[in-house]
């Protein structure tokens, strides 16, 4: 059946769209603008013969300042949660991630954790960081708490009839 959609544009609106990419605009910048999807407007770049690689497409978006940082199209405010369950919070430049219960116990110190220093969620939610919900404690008692959570939590819930 062939594409769908490519010729339903008018030229003008391909032209215009061709036009942007060749000026350095990026595919989606270009839909944003005028409207088409992007991978139509990439079609119409190939039949040009203007498609730049991706990674010529990176090196152009770096050099523009965009699809960096908050400028990238993914950016979700510089948080995201880890596969443990934990908040990440983007710090500085490249691929630096800190935990945000570590940030936020480090400022209300206003210091550094110390070595054998570790921070427990109090009501169990890791991703409730609010500083009155954080202890800092040693490696020991955090796991002493965790064991003694862990047996009412078992004396609780599965209790022997007897």
């Amino acid at each position: 059946m062939g594409r769908l959609g490519i010729s339903k544009y008018p030229s003008e609106i391909q032209s215009k769209c061709v036009d942007m990419y060749k000026k350095g605009f990026s595919l989606a910048e270009c839909s944003e603008k005028l409207g088409p999807y992007p991978s139509i407007i990439r079609d119409w770049c190939i039949r040009a013969g203007i498609l730049r690689t991706q990674k010529e497409g990176r090196l152009l978006q770096f050099e523009k300042g965009k699809g960096v940082g908050e400028d990238h199209y993914r950016w979700s405010g510089g948080k995201n949660v880890s596969k443990a369950g934990y908040v990440m919070l983007h710090v500085g430049h490249g691929k630096k991630n800190r935990a945000e219960h570590l940030v936020v116990a480090e400022k209300v110190l206003g210091r550094k954790l110390k070595k054998g220093e570790c921070i427990h969620h109090i009501d169990g939610d890791k991703e409730n960081n609010m500083n009155n919900n954080l202890l800092i404690c040693d490696l020991s008692y955090h796991q002493c708490l965790h064991g003694k959570m862990s047996y009412l939590y078992m004396r609780e819930h599965f209790k022997q009839n007897t």
